[in-house]
């Protein structure tokens, strides 16, 4: 049987180390889990109950906690699940670069057909994941990959980066 390969990956948060050895900013892949917080109102007949639009669809959620599970590494007191800064969560693409190291939502690339640093991310309109430099936009499934692709780094290595691939984000969308 063959193990399910990790989908997600999350940069850890600080927790009490006394559990563990593993420290935060630490790279955890695995499954995603997220915990909402969902608003109630008050009910005259039944108490307090979800607050639903016309259909009867929860609304308003609140994502309280992100966590990765991450099922590859030694357990530490039986614990593998993990949280995570819920803004470095980046979802594996399924696409392998120059040196077959896997290109997740969030990676930053250097094209060398193009010679420019591109951002890797999803975008919902488009239901695809897209990459994007300056004056260059496509789907990264019409990318060769493995020729032109080479990843070096991603968007929360630092402030200047992140500011980078804001300014991408915004032209783009």
């Amino acid at each position: 049987m063959n193990k399910q390969e990790n989908l997600f990956r999350g940069l850890l948060l600080d927790f009490d180390e006394e559990k563990s050895s593993v420290n935060g900013g630490e790279w955890v892949f695995g499954n995603l889990i997220q915990q909402f917080d969902y608003p109630t109102v008050d009910d005259k007949n039944s108490g307090s109950t979800f607050d639903t639009d016309d259909e009867g669809f929860v609304r308003n959620a609140v994502l309280q906690h992100t966590f990765i599970q991450w099922d590859g590494m030694p357990s530490w007191g039986g614990d593998d699940i993990f949280e995570v800064d819920p803004k470095t969560v980046g979802q594996k693409t399924g696409r392998i670069d120059k040196d077959h190291d896997s290109i997740y939502a969030g990676d930053l690339v250097f094209h060398s057909r193009k010679k420019i640093h591109c951002l890797i991310y999803w975008d919902d309109k488009m239901s695809a994941f897209m990459i994007c430099g300056e004056k260059f936009k496509d789907f990264l499934g019409a990318v060769n990959t493995e020729r032109d692709l080479k990843v070096s780094g991603t968007f929360f290595d630092d402030a200047k980066m992140e500011e980078d691939c804001e300014a991408i984000l915004k032209i783009v969308r």
